[in-house]
């Protein structure tokens, strides 16, 4: 967290910084993304060149597939592989690079351009990869990615296919499923999905109402490896693998699990209920400050001050404030709770840390209690020396400053500051914000925004409505 920075030395650096610093890494301001089809054969032609067991087979020249990227590598579910499907069916990719959804996040299309590359299996998963001895596929290393997957536009999360255990079939190996009716067994319940540190990755056991099962893979590398086992019953979602005549599932992460609900004979069930003591959001941020990264037990309580439906905001990521702070609560997965609602968020256990200077606590949705509709928080009214000032108290909190100019671009996306008779600051708004492509006013305005740390200083701006003033009718443009 910034302790003190002199005016005059952030002006300098702000300067350099562009507003679309990324803070849910996508596609790099500038770098084009194909937006015409390409592709030559669908999944399930691609599959069908390849038989099970058999040698791996070379794909014909010029062959070109696309699919929607439907794994996320951002819990450590998945590693060095990348799973796309499209509507014939699903193929795994294995590429020699880690951290692969900054750039290929679910719901981004991408185009697989097969030139020397082979289709082989492992234990029966059909895979794309580098050619291998027999059926096996090496990955793509990592000088060859550009080469071979190219990155088409953001088509959306795929809606998985809703099934029960006994519909399982090979058509569905690497797509995205939902399971219903489906409960961990009753063995299983009081232990964690793996084995966190090292603990070596563990097969557990999920059931239906009608006595299917499945192997549930959780890697021990997983962020939810020491997540407790739900007793409940319900739904999880998952990519689905083979491994010999072994059906498999693996969650992208714990939000995947939904068991919420009774179990199968009529037990269990419950949660979506905080306990324990409430904690200020200030006490955690001096926990933190004296060196504590772990959670203490009880919740922080607050009103959701970042507009998840502007999507100017990662859409792993809320911003609450209570009476002495803000922080930034980082979920597992997408969330979808709006700007105004009270949440409790259960703060036991839980890592604190920073992400490029910005405090946050990561959990996930099923920490969470929903206190319905709040009241909104008023924006502490300053200058901007008054905001750098009081940074590390303010960070996360919301801020107007009066009499104010915007100014570096035309829209809201470009690269923008603040000013005021006190000083500057950098305003940020994503390129895939909806008001991005937004034209700016110009003259004097007054602004409110969340104060926020991207390695920097800087206002997050939660919509267009947070620019109030000034006067419109220039030119349009395009986001920063």
């Amino acid at each position: 967290m910034i302790r003190f920075i002199k005016f005059c030395f952030l002006g300098l650096l702000l300067v350099q910084i562009s507003a679309c610093i990324d803070q849910e890494f996508d596609t790099p301001p500038g770098k084009a993304v194909q937006v015409e089809d390409i592709s030559t054969t669908t999944i399930s032609a691609l599959k069908a060149m390849h038989t099970i067991g058999e040698d791996g087979t070379p794909i014909p020249a010029g062959t070109v597939v696309k699919g929607i990227v439907v794994s996320d590598d951002n819990a450590g579910s998945f590693f060095k592989e990348m799973v796309i499907q499209d509507a014939s069916g699903g193929v795994l990719i294995r590429i020699n690079r880690g951290d692969l959804s900054t750039i290929f996040r679910q719901g981004k299309q991408v185009f697989v351009m097969c030139d020397g590359l082979n289709i082989g299996d492992y234990n029966g998963l059909i895979q794309i990869g580098y050619p291998a001895a027999g059926e096996n596929i090496d990955r793509i290393p990592d000088t060859e990615i550009d080469n071979h997957i190219i990155e088409g536009e953001f088509i959306g999360e795929i809606v998985p296919n809703k099934v029960s255990l006994s519909d399982i079939n090979s058509s569905l190996y690497s797509t995205l499923i939902e399971i219903q009716e489906a409960e961990f067994e009753d063995g299983l319940i009081g232990s964690t999905l793996a084995i966190p540190n090292g603990g070596g990755t563990q097969n557990r056991t999920v059931e239906d109402c009608g006595g299917d099962k499945i192997t549930l893979r959780a890697s021990d590398f997983a962020d939810f490896a020491g997540a407790p086992i739900p007793s409940g019953g319900g739904t999880i979602t998952g990519v689905l693998s083979v491994f010999g005549t072994t059906n498999q599932l693996t969650i992208r992460d714990f939000d995947d699990i939904a068991m919420d609900g009774p179990r199968c004979d009529g037990s269990g069930g419950g949660g979506g209920t905080v306990d324990g003591d409430q904690v200020d959001i200030s006490a955690i941020k001096a926990l933190f400050a004296n060196g504590t990264t772990t959670g203490p037990n009880g919740f922080i309580e607050g009103i959701v001050i970042s507009d998840v439906v502007s999507e100017n905001t990662p859409i792993r990521n809320m911003v609450i404030q209570d009476g002495t702070g803000g922080i930034i609560v980082r979920f597992s997965a997408a969330h979808t709770f709006p700007i105004g609602q009270k949440l409790k968020v259960a703060t036991n256990g839980v890592e604190i840390s920073e992400f490029n200077g910005g405090l946050q606590v990561n959990t996930t949705t099923a920490g969470v209690e929903d206190l319905g509709q709040g009241i909104l928080p008023t924006a502490r009214v300053a200058t901007i020396e008054d905001i750098l000032e009081n940074f590390d108290a303010w960070e996360s909190t919301l801020v107007q400053v009066n009499m104010a100019e915007i100014t570096g671009g035309s829209t809201f996306g470009d690269a923008n500051e603040i000013s005021d008779a006190s000083g500057e600051l950098a305003t940020f708004v994503y390129n895939d914000a909806v008001f991005s492509g937004d034209e700016l006013p110009t003259g004097e305005v007054t602004v409110t925004g969340i104060v926020s740390e991207f390695n920097v200083a800087q206002i997050i701006l939660r919509n267009k409505a947070d620019v109030q003033g000034g006067t419109t009718g220039g030119g349009g443009g395009g986001g920063g």
